[in-house]
């Protein structure tokens, strides 16, 4: 019986440290980048008007609202599906490209309406995932296991910058990731 009070013990610790523990194992590499589509789809554009307002937009502030739209709006496919922010909206399945295109889209639209353009940067990036230094794409021959897409937060008047995996956030409720160059 003790035996499993201290399991049970080992895995809520672990829940309630999983950020902290997967920024430690995991780091993500910059491959590239992809670029902006904008959003257009009037419903994802209603949500992200009505969240604004309850909301602080600083850094933390455009990061939590782009996620909750993208949690709420998408599950996770691993077919081959669109990659156009506004396609996975409207359809709800998307990869971790349509999840990365959907955070940024969400993101630029807010930074733009609220003139936070100057100040802030969103970036939808193509990585690689590895864990403990070891490249975690090497163990899969699927091309759909070739990269991962995430996305970056640039703060340009105090050079902050917040890495966000918006798919891991969704399933693992992590609000950051590590970049292994930092």
């Amino acid at each position: 019986m003790k035996k499993w009070r201290l399991v049970l013990l080992g895995l809520g610790l672990l829940f309630l440290f999983r950020g902290f523990v997967f920024r430690l194992l995991v780091c993500y590499t910059i491959a590239g980048e992809r670029e902006n589509i904008e959003l257009i789809h009037s419903r994802t554009i209603q949500e992200i008007d009505s969240l604004q307002m309850d909301i602080a937009l600083d850094l933390k502030g455009v990061v939590g609202i782009a996620g909750k739209i993208t949690d709420k709006r998408l599950l996770f496919y691993m077919e081959n599906v669109s990659s156009d922010p506004n396609v996975v909206a409207e359809k709800g399945k998307a990869n971790c490209i349509g999840y990365a295109a959907l955070f940024q889209a969400a993101g630029e639209y807010i930074l733009k309406n609220k003139n936070l353009k100057s100040r802030y940067e969103i970036k939808h990036l193509i990585g690689k995932m590895q864990l403990l230094g070891w490249d975690l794409h090497a163990v899969f021959s699927s091309p759909f296991f070739r990269d991962h897409d995430f996305n970056v937060i640039l703060d340009k008047e105090t050079g902050e910058t917040l890495y966000f995996d918006p798919s891991l956030h969704d399933y693992l409720g992590i609000d950051r990731v590590r970049c292994c160059s930092e």
